[in-house]
């Protein structure tokens, strides 16, 4: 069985890549947005983490939400659940969890300054799981930008500095494909359009970390990694 840090050694130098697995579409796209547009609400803030205590740039709603901690709230509708089973079926066969915690759809109605993801990852493999779900914009909007220095990663001096000069490599996918990136070594952020809409999911759980490194070397193998050569990784 391999090991959290064995999953650093051997990932950590991969800032995203796009994920093998069968895509991720609503069972009935008319019922999906009949929930989604009932349902929807502007994400709350509910907690610090190690970004900051200011409010959150998007709205949405949860499937599932049974993290320990979560600095933002939202609605939780199980509804949607009932109505996506072929989707929720894929997602448990083909995510490398052993149970989900979070299922969260986001649409984010501002842009997204770089910033890392709120509860660190010591072992710095990728491990923020995300569907793009839909996405109405011409071209990729959300991007991966190098960490030059995470001992002041979380500044907003570096944040700024990240948005203003850091190269931006944008993460390609299309409707229903999944993708991993990696919170510690790198940035992430996302343009916004307001003529446009894309709402991710955004997907948590208990690692099977087994499963983990096949779906990793699975996806590398046929998609090729994102690697940020400046990155502090």
């Amino acid at each position: 069985m391999i090991t959290e840090q064995q999953l650093g050694q051997k990932w950590s130098g991969i800032a995203a890549a796009k994920l093998d697995i069968p895509p991720i579409v609503p069972d009935d796209w008319s019922e999906f947005w009949r929930i989604w547009n009932a349902e929807k609400a502007r994400a709350r803030r509910i907690g610090a983490d190690r970004n900051n205590t200011g409010p959150g740039g998007w709205v949405g709603l949860d499937l599932i939400s049974a993290l320990g901690k979560n600095s933002f709230e939202q609605p939780v509708v199980p509804e949607l659940i009932g109505a996506c089973p072929v989707m929720m079926d894929t997602i448990l066969k083909h995510f490398p969890f052993t149970s989900l915690r979070l299922v969260r759809l986001w649409q984010s109605i501002v842009p997204i300054k770089p910033h890392r993801e709120g509860s660190p990852n010591r072992f710095q493999y990728p491990s923020e799981f995300r569907t793009m779900l839909h996405d109405t914009n011409v071209r990729p909007t959300f991007y991966m930008t190098p960490v030059k220095d995470p001992a002041s990663a979380d500044s907003e001096p570096a944040k700024l500095e990240a948005k203003l000069n850091g190269v931006r490599h944008y993460v390609n996918v299309s409707l229903g494909e999944s993708f991993i990136f990696n919170g510690e070594t790198a940035y992430h952020g996302a343009e916004y359009d307001p003529g446009h809409s894309k709402i991710l999911m955004i997907v948590k759980g208990d690692l099977d970390l087994d499963r983990y490194d096949d779906l990793m070397q699975r996806s590398v193998d046929k998609y090729g990694p994102i690697v940020l050569e400046s990155a502090a990784c």
